[in-house]
C-alpha cells in the first residue's frame, strides 16, 4: 500500500474504516444472496454481477461485531487477490459509505485495541480529527476459503 493511496470510508457499528479505492469495483444496494454450504456464518452467500460470481459477506461479523441488520442497503464490491487463482469479487455488507481520504494526509495513531490483524485491520489513523481503521481486504478471508468459493460457484451457470 502506497502512503498516498486513496481510501473510501465505510462505517460499521459507528466505527470508520478505510478501504483502498483501487480495490473497489462497485457499490450496490444489497441483494438477496444464494446460500452457500460449508462457509463461516459471516459469508451470507453469492450473487451474480455482470456474469461473475460475487461472495457476499457481512463485514461486521467478520470483524467480530454484531451482525448487520437484515435491511442494510450498502454492498461494497471489492476484488480480493487469491494466490494461483483468478481474483474473487466480494460484496461486503456495510452500514454506510462516507468520504474518500488519502492515507498520506492522515496522522497514524497507536492502536492497542485493534481487531486481530488476521481479520484485515492493519492500522489506524486520524483524518480531520476522526479516527479511522485501515482495512486490507486481502486479509479478510484465507486463500482456502476463496478457492472453495471459486470451486463452488464455477459450476453455476452465469
Amino acid at each position: 500500500m502506497s502512503a498516498s493511496t486513496r481510501h473510501l470510508t465505510i462505517v460499521l457499528a459507528g466505527t470508520a474504516y478505510g478501504v483502498a479505492v483501487p480495490r473497489i469495483r462497485d457499490i450496490l444496494r444489497i441483494q438477496k444472496a444464494k446460500p452457500l454450504e460449508g462457509f463461516d456464518p459471516s459469508i451470507r452467500g453469492a450473487i451474480e454481477l455482470r456474469g461473475h460470481p460475487v461472495l457476499v459477506a457481512d463485514l461486521r461479523m467478520r470483524l467480530g461485531l454484531e451482525a448487520a441488520p437484515a435491511a442494510h442497503p450498502c454492498l461494497l464490491v471489492v476484488e480480493l487477490a487469491v494466490a494461483g487463482a483468478p481474483p474473487v469479487l466480494a460484496g461486503l455488507i456495510v452500514d454506510t459509505i462516507d468520504e474518500v481520504f488519502c492515507v498520506g494526509e492522515c496522522d497514524p495513531i497507536a492502536c492497542p485495541d485493534l481487531v486481530a490483524p488476521a481479520a484485515g485491520v492493519v492500522g489506524e489513523c486520524r483524518v480531520k480529527g476522526r479516527q479511522k481503521r485501515i482495512l486490507d481486504v486481502d486479509q479478510l478471508y484465507p486463500a482456502e476459503v476463496l478457492s472453495s468459493f471459486l470451486k463452488q460457484t464455477a459450476s453455476v451457470p452465469g
